[in-house]
This record gives structure tokens, C-alpha cells and sequence, in this order.
């Protein structure tokens, strides 16, 4: 039986989960209702992937057998890959595509996995930047912090960076590379 999270209107509606997270950075988006506890990174790449590009999995999150045949996605080492599924508590030391200042979309989507997005002690961020009307506060559970700085280095040459999905039990919250974010 096909999970649900690989149907069209689930995927539908995390699409537009996703789109709320990027139109406001920073934003705890609890993803719709339909997924009954699948992981959110799951459902983020179920509805942004599929033969057209490659996904990087260096921490082995995905089932051989449950996930990789419904993405559809091509395998990649994290350096080639246009998505990219991480641990949000254990940075690693990679150099994702960045793009070129011709080709900025060519660089890499981070999807990192953390505990708690909302209602949580952890790493306080403030988030500024377009789509932000005025700054906020994001807490998050589980996140190394090394992956902030990792992000300031990569997105220095702007338009070229790369763009990251923080993926919570409790929603999404994205962190394009155009967010200004300050550890406090």
C-alpha cells in the first residue's frame, strides 16, 4: 500500500507548506494535518523531488526499500547533489553547490532534520531579511549551530548560496540563502 506522503494531494498540500515556509522566512509551518506522524523531511522531499534531480543522503535517513524508488531521485555525493538530507545536530564538514552568479538556482537545498521547531529551549535565532517584516525569533531543538556558520560562508557571494529547510516533528521552517540569521 502506497503512504500516503507519495499521493498527489498530499504532496499538493505540502507544496504549499513549503511555499508558506520560504514566503516567510523563519516562520514554524506545521505541515498539513494528512501526514498522520510521517517525518516531516520525508514528506518535504516526497513533494520536491522527483527524476529530474539528485538527493544526497549522507547520513543513511532515507530506506533503501520505504523511500528511494517513490522519490525517484538520483543519488549523488553531497558536493553534486541538488538536494541535500542532513542531520541538523551533527554539521559536517561538505561543500554543497553554491551556483554561479549566471546560474544561482544551480546550487543545493539543505533539508536537515531537528526536534522541535516551536515551544522549545534550544538554539535561539533571529531572522531578518526580505519576507520578514520585522525580526524574528525561531527555537529550535537539535541544531548544531556550526551549520549557521557553515551557511554565513556558503551564501557570502550572493546571488550564489545555498537555501536550507529546517524539518522538525512539529513543522517546517525554511532559511533561504537571502535570510539574514543571527545566533542569540
Amino acid at each position: 500500500m502506497l503512504e500516503p506522503i507519495f499521493t498527489p494531494n498530499v504532496q499538493q498540500a505540502v507544496f504549499r507548506d513549503l511555499l508558506k515556509a520560504q514566503s516567510f522566512p523563519g516562520l514554524p509551518v506545521a505541515l498539513t494535518p494528512t501526514l498522520h506522524g510521517v517525518c516531516a523531511h520525508r514528506a518535504v522531499l516526497a513533494a520536491l523531488l522527483d527524476g529530474e534531480v539528485s538527493l544526497a543522503d549522507p547520513f543513511n535517513l532515507l530506506s533503501a526499500d520505504g523511500d528511494w524508488p517513490f522519490l525517484e531521485a538520483r543519488r549523488a555525493a553531497p558536493e553534486q547533489a541538488d538536494f541535500i538530507l542532513a542531520r541538523g545536530d551533527a554539521a559536517m564538514n561538505l561543500k554543497p553547490r553554491l551556483g554561479t552568479l549566471a546560474e544561482p538556482e544551480k546550487s543545493a537545498t539543505l533539508v536537515l532534520t531537528v526536534a522541535r521547531l516551536t515551544d522549545v529551549a534550544g538554539l535561539a535565532l533571529r531572522v531578518s531579511g526580505p519576507g520578514v517584516k520585522r525580526p524574528r525569533e525561531l527555537r529550535i531543538q537539535k541544531l548544531d549551530d556550526q551549520w549557521l556558520r557553515l551557511r554565513k560562508d556558503w551564501n557570502a557571494s550572493f546571488p550564489m548560496g545555498v537555501d536550507f529547510i529546517l524539518a522538525g516533528e512539529d513543522g517546517i521552517a525554511a532559511l533561504p540563502r537571502t535570510t539574514h540569521v543571527e545566533v542569540i
